[in-house]
């Protein structure tokens, strides 16, 4: 007798940690305030909008994505670019001195920008960014928020060494190669020469923020850019631009590789 309620007792324990654990594992993760350090200088992209009632298709619209940069606010619309300060007080994101560029695109359907202005509740739901207002949810993604201050390539001016992008012969004219430094706060900053020095007004640059992850993937977001044409050839502009384009990167200690699957076109650098 003893032996059965005994019995009785481990199973009927045994059901309640079951339900538990059933619903521990299906509870929602809970909004908890952002801490800046570790959502800036990251892109951040719009992957869901909740409302009270039903849920936007997205697929319909342009990628829609932002970037908290130091104290400024970078976004776009795939057409258009937000440009202004921020602060985040009380959870809530306050966007000053702003602007937003009117450039037509009639073909795109774009996603609005209005969203992030008014003072929106910005937290976080586990790795995620969410802004909340009129009780409307949007829901932000990144997969590059990976620490990379233990990278060995980070903090140094590397220069272009050799590439299989056939525009690299303009730069073995010139002998003057693209250089570039990625920063351990994930801000990168790119130069390069397209004629020569005592000829050029200012150097074509492009700077902005990127990220890493464990798949060997990268991601560059460039956010300024200048650039003085030579009148000859933008063969310069064209390798640049692929290089940034790039979606993945290999190190060996010596040379990082900077790899674009959709051009199968590489860009090796060091010191």
């Amino acid at each position: 007798m003893f032996t059965n309620n005994l019995k009785l007792i481990f199973i009927f324990f045994s059901y309640i940690l079951f339900i538990y654990s059933c619903s521990n594992s299906t509870e929602p993760e809970v909004l908890s305030s952002i801490e800046i350090s570790k959502v800036m200088n990251i892109q951040w992209n719009l992957i869901a909008v909740q409302t009270p009632t039903h849920v936007i298709n997205l697929n319909i619209y342009e990628p829609f994505k932002i970037v908290l940069w130091n104290n400024k606010i970078w976004g776009t619309d795939n057409c258009n670019f937000l440009r202004g300060d921020y602060s985040v007080k009380n959870d809530s994101l306050i966007i000053s001195n702003g602007g937003i560029t009117e450039i037509g695109c009639p073909s795109f359907k774009l996603f609005p920008f209005k969203h992030l202005f008014g003072g929106p509740e910005i937290m976080m739901k586990g790795i995620q960014l969410v802004l909340l207002k009129n009780d409307t949810t949007y829901i932000y993604s990144s997969n590059y928020t990976k620490d990379i201050s233990q990278q060995n390539f980070l903090n140094d001016t590397l220069s272009l060494k050799s590439s299989n992008d056939i525009n690299i012969s303009f730069f073995d004219s010139l002998a003057l190669y693209p250089k570039i430094i990625l920063k351990s706060d994930r801000e990168f900053n790119i130069q390069w020469y397209n004629k020569s020095p005592e000829s050029t007004g200012f150097i074509n640059q492009y700077s902005g923020i990127f990220g890493i992850n464990e798949n060997k993937e990268i991601l560059f977001t460039k956010i300024n850019s200048s650039y003085e044409g030579n009148g000859i050839s933008i063969a310069d502009w064209e390798l640049v631009d692929r290089f940034v384009d790039a979606n993945r990167f290999e190190y060996n200690g010596v040379i990082l590789k900077l790899i674009n699957n959709i051009t199968n076109t590489y860009y090796d650098f060091s010191k």
